[in-house]
C-alpha cells in the first residue's frame, strides 16, 4: 500500500513506515510542506496513495486518510 504523510505529522513517520516495507513518503520530501488540502489530494490520487493526516483516528473517515473520498472544500 502506498502512503503520502501530511505536514502535520513529522517526516520520521513516513521514514518508519518505509523501513517496515511501505510506500510511504512526506509531503516535505516533496517539496508540498505548505500545499493547500486539494493540491495533497491531487498528489495523493496521483500517487495512488491513502493520504495519512492527523485527523485521521484509525477509523478512516477523514477526507485526507482516503483516497475514495472527495475532498472538503
Amino acid at each position: 500500500m502506498k502512503f503520502l504523510v501530511d505536514a502535520q505529522l513529522p517526516p520520521a513517520l513516513a521514514r518508519a513506515m518505509a523501513s517496515e516495507g511501505h510506500d510511504a513518503v512526506h509531503v516535505c520530501d516533496l517539496d508540498m510542506t505548505s500545499a493547500s488540502d486539494p493540491e495533497v489530494w491531487n498528489e495523493g490520487l496521483r500517487r495512488g496513495a491513502a493520504i495519512h493526516g492527523p485527523d485521521d483516528r484509525g477509523g478512516g473517515k477523514d477526507h485526507r486518510s482516503s483516497v475514495t473520498a472527495s475532498p472538503r472544500g
